[in-house]
């Protein structure tokens, strides 16, 4: 009994350490930054990099629509920049292209969850080499700082083989605690893209 009663204590004191430097990491800034981003290199507040705020947007949208589509694409920024619906668009398809960086297979199950194999979409899986032996981190960094903190953004935590993960996600919460999503417009995209958006009806305009 007094070992389960240390070993709970112990427990608690662990937590309350963790949940105290995550906060503390997470609110305290440094030259306009947080702490957080300047220790461990991995940013909280959003970023345009890779655009994946206005495509996962996009798929909102398409998913708000029933998903009327031929073809979806899901893989890493080869899929985002080597996809361009246009040219399917122009032969009468539907398609759209759901890449993230670096996004490997351990990210794809929370994002295409609700679809159904009564679907009549041909899914299309991308995966370079390189990225399968990835534990899928940095595909879900790119996405839980520019997305709100749902339960799909746990979900994708959960995905990846990291406890890097839990770590964003606890300083993240602190964060958006003190900084609500959608109240900070992103920092500038620095890898210079040019975004196109999701043209996936022949002739259509965009949806969102």
């Amino acid at each position: 009994m007094r070992f389960a009663l240390r070993l709970a204590l112990f427990a608690v004191l662990t937590a309350v350490v963790y949940a105290t430097l995550s906060a503390g990491m997470a609110l305290v800034s440094v030259g306009g930054k947080p702490l957080f981003e300047g220790l461990t290199r991995l940013m909280l507040r959003p970023v345009e990099a890779g655009n994946v705020r206005p495509r996962m947007a996009e798929w909102e949208a398409l998913q708000a629509r029933g998903l009327p589509l031929d073809v979806l694409f899901v893989g890493s920024s080869l899929t985002y920049r080597g996809i361009d619906a246009r040219h399917f668009a122009a032969r009468g398809y539907r398609a759209f292209a759901l890449g993230l960086p670096s996004q490997t297979p351990l990210n794809y199950a929370p994002l295409i969850s609700h679809l159904r194999s009564a679907d009549s979409i041909l899914v299309a899986f991308e995966a370079h080499p390189d990225l399968l032996a990835s534990d899928g981190t940095e595909a879900f960094f790119a996405y839980a700082v520019n997305q709100p903190l749902d339960a799909q953004t746990l979900r994708m935590a959960a995905s990846v083989r990291s406890a890097r993960a839990l770590n964003l996600l606890a300083a993240l919460a602190w964060y958006r605690a003190a900084h609500p999503y959608g109240t900070q417009p992103p920092l500038p995209d620095a890898s210079g893209d040019q975004y196109v958006g999701a043209l996936y009806y022949p002739g259509s305009q965009l949806l969102v």
